[in-house]
């Protein structure tokens, strides 16, 4: 149990951090080559930065200046058609946000950097959709079509939410110890 609450505090981390610092990044119209890195540190905990850390930071996303790399290692999506997709999808990423009590930004930003705004996405290890959402992840809340915009998005929502409740809507509650 100890574990899996480790696991939740640094998912919760790992996806409003990296979320939320990525969104910004397209938006914003940072310079060329703009990487983000994830470093863990000897707990197991990501820290997410614009330079390495160490040894073993890796790449987490790249943009380019005209290209956003999604986690989904689905291929470059170019600013126009992040911009087409974010407008297409915001007035439902404002009613679910809404519905579920989320910040609208976070949302967007956690669908930017995962899947950029892709309802199609797939990723290597099998999560499905604009949030990336894993199948067993899905079924806790019951049964869902992962493509569907809007039930990926309601899956998604509800579990970001319940992460949110658990560390009692703070980041840092991921960063004690444990």
């Amino acid at each position: 149990m100890a574990a899996n609450i480790r696991t939740r505090r640094t998912q919760c981390w790992a996806l409003a951090c990296a979320g939320t610092l990525l969104f910004a990044v397209p938006a914003l119209g940072v310079a060329e080559g703009t990487k983000i890195y994830r470093t863990y540190d000897a707990s197991g905990r990501p820290t997410f930065s614009d330079q390495p850390i160490s040894r073993s930071s890796q790449v987490f996303a790249v943009f380019d200046g005209q290209q956003l790399w999604p986690r989904a290692g689905i291929g470059p999506v170019t600013l126009p058609q992040l911009n087409a997709r974010r407008k297409a999808l915001e007035p439902l990423v404002q009613r679910i946000a809404s519905s579920h009590g989320i910040h609208a930004a976070l949302l967007k930003a956690i669908i930017e950097v995962e899947s950029g705004f892709n309802a199609q996405a797939r990723s290597p290890k099998g999560a499905i959709g604009l949030m990336q959402v894993m199948p067993a992840t899905a079924a806790r809340y019951g049964h869902f079509d992962l493509y569907s915009p809007e039930q990926n998005m309601d899956v998604g929502a509800r579990y970001l939410r319940d992460l949110l409740q658990m560390f009692k809507g703070e980041c840092s509650a991921a960063r004690g110890s444990g």
